[in-house]
């Protein structure tokens, strides 16, 4: 028994003896046993802190770095999980009016078993720079009830806001040439302290344990003060202010100090620093050792050694690894806009031309600038920093560029500056619009942007930029939806000297840009340049400013001599108001249209086109239309304003059809019968129509309210005489052209020519080319050289009415023999048999074919089979006879066996 009791007081002491080792400098070591036991079954007490990081000083006060926010962190006691406060009060006044209420903040572990203060980094560093009660950050924890009305327990914390001492950078010694020539200058960078933390706390600088003195803030640029002494009282003569006359130790080229560049220290951070050491130069190991040691006893160091060497210098290089000069011009990769250069090093150090030694990695720090204060870097910054420890390659957009880098490392000398300077880059002025892209992106294929008007901005900034640049395109990769007109006159291609040749097209294929009845699709103004439009379609365009071109308006006035180019492109489903609906031109370009559809385009109310309307205002231009349909395209109930208007084609500027041109399917709606519309058409010929190759122009309408209607293609301004006001300009064959043409004349007394030039490139009758969409025939004038609407011995024929079917001789033919077939026609006019009467004036073409193979054919309407044709199969006889310039045609089957 005595035995247990002993044991368990040897226990007891053992246990108490424990926890105050356990226990931190705190109330509770005043405790009694017994306190301590009740305490440590109820009680709420602070346990285990854990103090900031930092250095102690010479006084033994932790000093905290003021750089980032500081966390004083403890554990609790707490067996009841008691809700609890914290509150933490500073020894200082000064230091407390500082903190204010925003430079601690407290936080508690969700267990209540912990709890931690932060002091933010703003109020550290401006108690570290003010220099406050000796910058002490020193306090009581107070831990508390929520209404601090009950203190469970405090603890005193001791510390001071210091940071460390800034290190000198780029330490080297040189061979003075001076009045000390033959003994070491030590060449470094000394920080500039005014408006640092280390201003009022950082006086002394120890070289060789030589010490040195400065007051507060007399670091700077001009590198002001240092005395030999503490008291301020005697200038040292030990330092230069500017750069003595020096050469270097091992290095065979002059090497000075070069600032070496560390992330967030510019050089105007600090001054660059000539020590005379006195001390004679030698071929033995001589080493200098450079220390900052501040009022409290913290302090940094740098030393420099004649045996130290010198960094190799980094290469600057091109996208082939060759080293980049000065002035080298550069192209851009097409697809991405971008030019990688590339910075390296070798990973070497010299103490001479002959002896080296491996010293990577080392850090490189460069600097790219955009010479021309372009915001070339992210949109917004024409210049970009940085330090790697590793090669480097650069990205760099169009534009002219200055390059430095230099690489650096502790124990060496930084190496020479690398530099080069009037860089330029170019690239083709070309962007890529995707509606996946972003506008903030560069507009290469690999980056494209999202809209046509900020790729326009970007060619007009680089072409404005780059002189040698003679030509910008605008690449469309996706279909679009806009919101806003597209309108180059916005960025005034005009202006641009020389003058620049632009293209905006659909890439790999047809792209969409859709208005969706919101706006115009595209003008086109103040360019005085070529203008390419490809592989697009403009749709769902409509205006609002009383012009038309819901699909595209061309306005430039100036572009005399130029072209605008449009080709397989599509305008549909525009709507506006106002003539022009799908094109609207009021330019002197010279316009070729070619291989395009303009139909479903519908303009409302108005008089005039549908389709195309042109207005040319430069003596001399023109427009070409070639391989294009313009078709369904609708004037809805026209207003009066005009008593001629063509409704797929339209305006006053010379037009010519140069083949493979189709104008069906227009129509205008809506016309009151009392309207006089002898002059509504399809196509107004007030332009002076040009035509050449094979084109189509029949099957569009007059349709008026009534619901009758009348077939007006082209009508041909005629007031009286024998030639029409303005006639059709056939400049070249067209043979295989199907025309519809009236006059609006009811009656008229004689033959009236409609053609110039007919008789010089064609020799058929015009009645295979031209058909009357009016009472009168087609024929030739009376020059025998001229379509005309003619008369017939006093009196007209008219083709309307005349029906023709044809007998064939026989249906069937004996292989191996010659045969001939004959075509008898039967021509009908109003129930009037008139067979006998107009058979000679009939033009005939027959073909038999087998497939796709012309077997033989006839320009009469007899048919000769020769025999070693008469091959056994079924052939097809295909019939075409024109009468009075209408064509009436059949086939019929024929059995050879």
């Amino acid at each position: 028994m005595n035995i247990l009791h002993r044991l368990n007081k040897i226990l007891l002491s053992l246990f108490v003896y424990l926890g105050t080792l356990l226990l931190p400098s705190c109330d509770m070591f005043n405790l009694s046993v017994k306190d301590f036991f009740e305490n440590s079954i109820d009680g709420l007490g602070i346990e285990n802190i854990t103090l900031p990081e930092g250095t102690q000083g010479s006084d033994g006060i932790l000093c905290v770095a003021t750089d980032s926010v500081q966390n004083l962190s403890f554990e609790l006691r707490n067996p009841q999980k008691k809700a609890f406060s914290v509150k933490y009060e500073f020894e200082g006044d000064d230091v407390k009016t500082l903190a204010g209420d925003t430079a601690l903040t407290y936080t508690q572990g969700s267990d209540r078993y912990s709890a931690k203060i932060t002091f933010s980094q703003e109020f550290l560093f401006e108690l570290d720079k003010a220099n406050y009660d000796l910058k002490k950050l020193s306090g009581k924890i107070y831990l508390t009830d929520d209404s601090e009305s009950v203190i469970y327990d405090t603890c005193n914390v001791s510390a001071r806001a210091n940071s460390i001492p800034p290190v000198a950078l780029g330490a080297m010694l040189q061979a003075d040439q001076g009045v000390a020539a033959g003994s070491y200058i030590l060449c470094f960078y000394i920080p500039v302290l005014n408006g640092t933390v280390h201003q009022k706390d950082l006086h002394k600088l120890i070289i060789n344990g030589n010490a040195y003195y400065f007051s507060d803030g007399k670091i700077s640029g001009g590198l002001a003060e240092i005395y030999s002494d503490e008291d301020f009282t005697e200038r040292s003569s030990d330092f230069y202010t500017s750069t003595p006359v020096t050469y270097p130790l091992g290095a065979d080229t002059s090497i000075y100090p070069v600032f070496p560049g560390v992330a967030g220290k510019p050089a105007e951070a600090y001054a660059a620093v000539y020590y005379k050491s006195g001390i004679a130069l030698s071929s033995s190991d001589t080493t200098f050792n450079i220390t900052f040691e501040d009022d409290y006893g913290l302090s940094n160091s740098i030393s420099a050694s004649n045996r130290i060497p010198v960094i190799d210098i980094p290469k600057i290089t091109d996208a082939e690894g060759n080293p980049l000069s000065s002035g080298a011009p550069l192209e851009a990769d097409i697809d991405t806009r971008l030019y990688t250069i590339s910075i390296t090093h070798s990973g070497k150090a010299y103490y001479n031309s002959e002896e080296s030694l491996d010293c990577a990695p080392v850090t490189i720090s460069y600097t790219v600038r955009e010479t021309n204060g372009k915001p070339v870097f992210d949109g917004n910054i024409s210049e970009i920093s940085g330090t790697t420890n590793d090669d480097i390659d650069i990205d760099l957009p169009p534009g002219t560029y200055e390059i430095t880098a230099f690489a650096a490392k502790e124990g060496y000398i930084t190496s020479s500056v690398a530099a080069v300077s009037n860089v330029t880059i170019t690239c083709p002025a070309i962007f890529y619009v995707s509606s996946s892209g972003s506008d903030e992106d560069s507009g290469s294929r690999t980056k494209p942007v999202a809209t046509v008007t900020a790729a326009l901005s970007k060619l007009s900034d680089t072409l404005a930029d780059d002189s040698t640049l003679t030509e910008g395109k605008i690449f469309i990769t996706s279909d679009l939806e806009i919101n806003q007109e597209i309108n180059l006159t916005t960025y005034k291609f005009a202006d641009l000297l020389p003058v620049r040749n632009i293209t905006i097209s659909g890439y790999d294929g047809l792209r969409t840009i859709n208005a969706n009845s919101k706006c115009r699709v595209l003008q086109i103004g103040w360019t005085n340049g070529n203008i390419n439009l490809e592989n697009l379609i403009f749709k769902g365009g409509t205006t609002s400013d009383n012009q038309g071109g819901g699909g595209l308006f061309v306005s430039s006035s100036d572009a005399s001599g130029k072209t605008l180019e449009i080709k397989n492109c599509k305008f549909i489903n525009n709507t506006t108001d106002y003539t022009g609906t799908a094109i609207l031109i009021k330019s002197d370009y010279t316009i070729n249209i070619t291989e395009c559809e303009i139909s479903g385009n519908t303009l409302n109310g108005a008089a005039g086109s549908a389709g195309i309307d042109a207005t040319q205002m430069g003596v001399g231009t023109y427009i070409t239309i070639k391989d294009t349909k313009i078709t369904d395209n609708t004037v809805v109930s026209p207003d009066t304003s005009l008593t001629a208007f063509g409704s797929a084609l339209n305006g006053t500027a010379a037009t010519r059809l140069s083949g493979g041109v189709t104008i069906s399917g227009n129509s205008i709606t809506g016309v009151s019968t009392g309207t006089d519309s002898s002059n509504y058409s399809a196509v107004n010929n007030s332009m002076g129509l040009k035509i050449s190759g094979a084109n189509i122009i029949k099957d569009n309408t007059l349709i008026f309210n009534d619901n009758t209607n009348a077939s007006r293609n082209i009508v041909l301004p005629y007031t009286s005489g024998s030639s029409a006001s303005q006639k059709l300009n056939i400049l070249g064959d067209i043979s295989g052209s199907t025309i519809y043409v009236s006059i609006p004349s009811s009656s008229i007394i004689n033959d009236v020519t409609f053609t110039s030039g007919y008789g010089t490139t064609n020799t058929a009758l015009p009645g295979s080319v031209f058909i009357s969409d009016c009472n009168y025939a087609i024929g030739l004038d009376s020059s025998g050289n001229e379509a005309a609407f003619v008369l017939s011995g006093g009196s007209f024929t008219n083709p309307f009415g005349i029906t023709m079917t044809f007998a064939l001789s026989a249906s069937a033919i004996s292989a191996g023999s010659a045969s001939e077939l004959a075509v008898t026609p039967t021509i009908m006019q109003n129930g009037t048999d008139i067979t006998a009467s107009v058979l000679s004036e009939i033009s005939w073409n027959l073909v038999l074919s087998t497939g796709s193979t012309d077997v033989t054919s006839s320009n009469t309407n007899i048919l000769t089979i020769d025999a070693a044709n008469a091959l056994p199969d079924t052939y097809t006889l295909y019939i075409a006879a024109t009468l009075y310039g209408i064509t009436y045609d059949d086939s019929v089957t024929v059995i050879c066996e």
